[in-house]
């Protein structure tokens, strides 16, 4: 429903502002996107790549090789094609911030 939908809108954009500023945020949202249902799964890896185009994403690269990196690699074998496509985003983003040090 419209309601649902800007309830949800609402949650992702408070957890972008929050994960600006702690770690203990990018471990909850890497958490949920592993162990969540797919309804979860999808925007907070579209968040996740849009953290990475931001500098909130680009200064942090402990945080990406802690957080971001595991979750984007366990999902490799998703089978939902959505979130397949928004994880090779995702991995991608992660190579173009982190280089070579991804494979570190």
């Amino acid at each position: 429903s419209g309601a649902l939908r800007s309830a949800a809108e609402g949650a992702l954009t408070t957890l972008h502002a929050m994960s600006e500023g702690g770690g203990s945020v990018w471990q909850l949202m890497a958490s949920s996107a592993q162990y969540g249902s797919a309804r979860v799964r999808l925007p907070l890896l579209e968040l996740f790549h849009m953290l990475l185009e931001s500098p909130a994403g680009a200064d942090r690269p402990p945080l990406l090789l802690k957080h971001v990196l595991p979750l984007a690699l366990r999902l490799l074998d998703e089978k939902a094609p959505d979130i397949k496509a928004a994880n090779g985003k995702l991995l991608s983003a992660l190579h173009a911030t982190l280089g070579p040090a991804m494979l570190d």
